[in-house]
């Protein structure tokens, strides 16, 4: 009897230590980002992951954009790295290059989702060839038209820079604006007009060329017409957007994230297409906006951490947040969605595959000096040539990294 129950006390502690050896050991991921902690998209997303993978918990560090690098920078000093970092579209490349991130090539390199990006989201988190996380959503700009003035004009929606300009005639006529911007002291302006300088054949990496000139001098010449309101030096995308609201601007340059305010707060009929081209043919340019997703450098729970960005990723996931956002897809599995073949966003995912992405590791110092010659071609202060001659004396060095 003794033997017997000897066994089976043995037999309990060899099964005991086996469950014990077979269960997977519970870890934490911190993910700082700049989704509210009471974000019902982003918390049904983190549930979902924590359900399909019971062996990883999320704890999430909450902040906003003009806080999210002062606090990595701290938390680097500090030694207490987050595993997980959201960054901005133009600040990726920094954080890249500074040696916070984590080269994630290899890592994601067989992933069956990854010939699905678009090229211009994956050259986002990509720095030196080697990719240094995952698209997580897009936005870009497209040309917003106040449909009602525009028949009140007999005018077509433009589709090039003389179709634009004809309606800013048409408009000024009648006591309205033709076009509005935001062109602030701030990055909202580089965004604003990188679509129209790669329209004119330009480049970010070259200023002092006739085509940025032209692309400039464009701008700065509706503002000294009339044809645009000074006030646009001043605008943020939410002042443009309640300056077109107002119903005394014919076209507007927002974008995709604008679809439910609009939808909600706009008196007349409104419409969305792509970027004005300066010869009828040309393909529209725009510029990639949105955040992206990295594992940082010190991070101690890879595996963990690579799940969390496929998932996060995914064209499954992004589908569910692009469509709760009013934010376009990363990747073409995601943008056949019927969500994204109707206008307005069909109008905006039609720009994604060639949009431009803001890359390089002293973008936030360059974009200073292309925004302040922006903001002093279109207040008079320099002609175009010269505001954008100055841009590039400044911002050469930039490009040889």
């Amino acid at each position: 009897m003794k033997k017997m129950l000897a066994f089976c006390l043995s037999l309990v502690l060899l099964l005991t230590c086996i469950s014990f050896a077979g269960a997977e050991e519970t870890v934490t991921l911190t993910v700082m980002n700049v989704q509210s902690s009471e974000d019902a998209t982003y918390n049904a997303a983190v549930a979902q992951f924590e359900a399909e993978n019971p062996h990883i918990k999320i704890e999430h560090i909450s902040t906003v954009n003009a806080e999210l690098k002062k606090q990595v920078r701290i938390a680097m000093l500090a030694g207490n790295m987050p595993d997980v970092i959201m960054f901005d579209n133009p600040d990726y490349a920094s954080f890249a290059a500074s040696g916070y991130l984590m080269d994630i090539t290899d890592l994601v390199s067989g992933w069956t989702e990854m010939p699905t990006y678009y090229n211009a989201t994956l050259s986002a988190v990509t720095y030196k060839d080697r990719l240094y996380g995952l698209p997580f959503e897009s936005n870009s700009l497209g040309l917003w038209y106040n449909k009602t003035m525009l028949d009140s004009l007999g005018l077509d929606v433009p589709t090039t820079w003389d179709d634009v300009l004809a309606i800013c005639v048409a408009a000024k006529a009648q006591g309205n604006y033709g076009l509005a911007i935001a062109a602030p002291q701030s990055e909202v302006a580089t965004f604003q007009f990188i679509p129209w300088l790669y329209a004119a054949g330009g480049s970010i990496e070259k200023l002092d060329t006739p085509e940025a000139a032209k692309a400039l001098s464009f701008l700065a010449d509706l503002v000294k017409e009339g044809y645009m309101s000074k006030e646009v030096l001043g605008y943020s995308h939410g002042d443009l957007m309640k300056a077109f609201q107002g119903g005394n601007v014919a076209l507007m340059v927002n974008g995709s994230w604008n679809i439910a305010n609009l939808a909600e707060n706009t008196s007349f009929e409104y419409g969305a297409t792509t970027m004005p081209v300066v010869t009828e043919g040309d393909t529209p340019a725009t510029c990639l906006g949105g955040y992206h997703i990295g594992i940082t450098a010190d991070c101690k729970n890879v595996d963990a951490a690579v799940k969390y960005l496929k998932f996060m990723s995914s064209a499954e996931s992004n589908l569910t947040w692009c469509i709760d956002k009013g934010l376009l897809p990363t990747n073409a599995e995601t943008a056949a969605n019927a969500a994204f073949t109707e206008p307005p966003l069909s109008m905006f995912v039609a720009g994604l595959p060639g949009a431009i992405a803001r890359v390089n590791p002293f973008w936030p110092d360059l974009s200073v000096n292309v925004y302040t010659a922006i903001q002093s071609a279109l207040s008079g202060e320099q002609s175009a040539e010269d505001a954008l001659a100055g841009a590039e004396a400044l911002n050469a060095a930039y490009w040889q990294y």
